[in-house]
């Protein structure tokens, strides 16, 4: 599933950048 890939980028995005927003 696309979405899935897709929310595996943000969570990873998050955890790499938690001070981001």
């Amino acid at each position: 599933m696309v979405f899935s890939k897709v929310h595996l980028k943000i969570i990873a995005h998050l955890m790499k950048d938690p001070r981001q927003k």
